[in-house]
């Protein structure tokens, strides 16, 4: 064999090399491309299983939040509705309790002047006891009097009541200090 037979030789096995490299690049390219083919499947059906998935949960999301938004419009609602019963209740019971005040308050009040008008009138009675008793005695001393022992008592023809005595008793004090100041 000579160089030119080795030559063609070394061609042939390239090139039947070549078949061969490009027949397994060929078989792995359509693998690949099976691959790709069978994984675009998975990931759309994948994709659409996702989106069900997610188109469903999203109803079921929102349900709920309108279900909780719901019951937190409830809540506020049940709230107000509390306060307002409690305020009407607290004016209700202030206006009772004002008016049993005002009730308490004239029967006080009426209490008062009836238990000053009854202390006037035992006073006044007391001093109608008291000017009997006294002119009693001035009679009954008059009577036992003997000319020269004892001196003579003779009551006043006009009765004051207590606020006209002090006044009386008042003026003339306020002379008497008037006249010595001036000497």
């Amino acid at each position: 064999m000579g160089p030119a037979e080795d030559m063609k030789s070394i061609t042939e096995g390239i090139v039947a090399s070549y078949d061969s490299r490009m027949k397994a690049t060929r078989d792995r390219m359509k693998d690949v491309q099976k691959t790709v083919r069978d994984l675009a499947s998975a990931r759309k059906h994948m994709g659409a299983g996702q989106a069900k998935a997610l188109a469903d949960g999203e109803t079921a999301r929102m349900k709920s939040f309108k279900d909780m938004l719901g019951n937190i419009q409830k809540g506020i609602k049940d709230i107000e509705t509390y306060v307002e019963n409690k305020l009407k209740e607290f004016n209700d019971a202030h206006a009772e309790m004002s008016e049993q005040q005002k009730k308490d308050l004239a029967n006080y009040v009426s209490g008062i002047a009836n238990e000053v008008k009854k202390l006037l009138g035992e006073y006044g009675s007391e001093m109608a006891k008291a000017k009997a008793v006294w002119q009693g005695m001035a009679a009954s001393l008059a009577k036992s009097r003997k000319p020269g022992v004892m001196p003579r008592i003779e009551a006043e023809g006009k009765a004051t009541t207590v606020e006209g005595a002090v006044e009386k008793k008042g003026k003339k004090k306020s002379g008497k200090k008037r006249g010595k100041k001036n000497r």
